[in-house]
């Protein structure tokens, strides 16, 4: 009864195995092995990736999130100096039109 059970159990791995692809069908072409052990290899490297990645983004998250505000706030500073340079312009030619018109009627002492 043992051995019947234990013979049972074999064939139950094989079974799960040759529906993984890595069972020993002759009609199984070598591309398609490889297309599974390269299948496999993704599916295990994400799987081992994932977790370690995310141990990992703790640590460097505060440190990239310190030195993304170190780093947004003076760029963020330099365009607002870049965009409010052409508003300087306009706004120094437009007293510059208001003084010539206001300059005619002024008297000076």
């Amino acid at each position: 009864m043992a051995t019947t059970h234990r013979r049972a159990i074999q064939l139950r791995v094989l079974m799960r195995l040759r529906r993984l692809s890595f069972g020993r069908n002759p009609l199984r072409r070598t591309t398609d092995r490889l297309e599974a052990a390269l299948l496999w290899t993704a599916l295990v490297a994400a799987v081992l990736v994932i977790p370690a990645s995310a141990a990992l983004g703790g640590a460097v998250g505060a440190v990239a999130g310190i030195t993304s505000a170190l780093v947004a706030w003076p760029s963020l500073f330099a365009m607002f100096r870049l965009a409010r340079r052409p508003l300087d312009r306009a706004r120094f030619r437009a007293w510059t039109r208001e003084w010539e018109q206001v300059s005619a009627r002024w008297t000076r002492p």
